[in-house]
C-alpha cells in the first residue's frame, strides 16, 4: 500500500504539468476538434486527480489502522492522553468531527507495532480538551496527512 501512496505522490507533480500545458494548447489551438479533445482531456485528468484525492484520504486511514495490532506499545506521546483510547481509535478508525475548531501545537507520537516503528503528529483541538487532531507525516505533500481527530481523554 505505502507503493502506492510513493507513486501517487511523485505522479501528482507530472499531472498538474499535463493539465498545465493541455491548457496552452487548448488556448492557441483554432480547431474546433482539436479544442473539444483537449478539453476532454483536461476535464479526465482533473476529475480523476479529484476522485483519487478523496481515495488517497481514505486509504492512509486504513494503512495506520492496518499497522496497528493488539500487540503496539505506544513508547512517546504527550502527558494528558489516554493510551488506550489513542490506540483504540486508530485501530478501528473511531474519529470524530469538529466544526470552527483547529489544531493547536503537534507534538510527536510513536508507536511500535510488530512491522515497524510508526511515527504520529497529535495536536490538541482549540475548543474541546479531549479531542487530539492526528498526522500521518509520512504523506506530507498536502494537507491530507491529517488522518482524522480522535478522543484520546476521557470526558472532563
Amino acid at each position: 500500500m505505502a507503493d502506492f501512496f510513493d507513486t501517487w505522490i511523485s505522479m501528482v507533480f507530472f499531472i498538474v504539468i499535463a493539465l498545465v500545458i493541455l491548457t496552452l494548447t487548448l488556448a492557441i489551438t483554432k480547431s474546433t476538434r482539436k479544442k473539444w479533445i483537449m478539453l476532454s482531456s483536461i476535464i479526465l485528468t482533473a476529475s480523476f486527480s479529484i476522485s483519487s484525492l478523496f481515495l488517497l484520504e481514505f486509504l492512509i486511514k486504513d494503512e495506520v489502522s492496518g499497522l496497528i495490532d493488539e500487540n503496539s506499545l505506544v513508547i512517546e506521546m504527550p502527558s494528558g492522553i489516554d493510551e488506550g483510547l489513542l490506540l483504540h481509535s486508530l485501530k478501528n478508525n473511531k474519529y470524530v468531527t469538529t466544526h470552527k475548531t483547529h489544531p493547536l501545537e503537534k507534538s510527536v507520537v510513536r508507536i511500535l507495532t510488530n512491522s515497524r516503528e510508526l511515527k504520529l503528529q497529535v495536536a490538541q483541538d482549540s475548543k474541546y480538551p479531549y479531542l487530539y487532531w492526528v498526522y500521518y507525516p509520512k504523506y506530507r505533500y498536502s494537507r491530507l496527512n491529517e488522518i482524522g481527530k480522535v478522543r484520546v481523554q476521557k470526558y472532563e
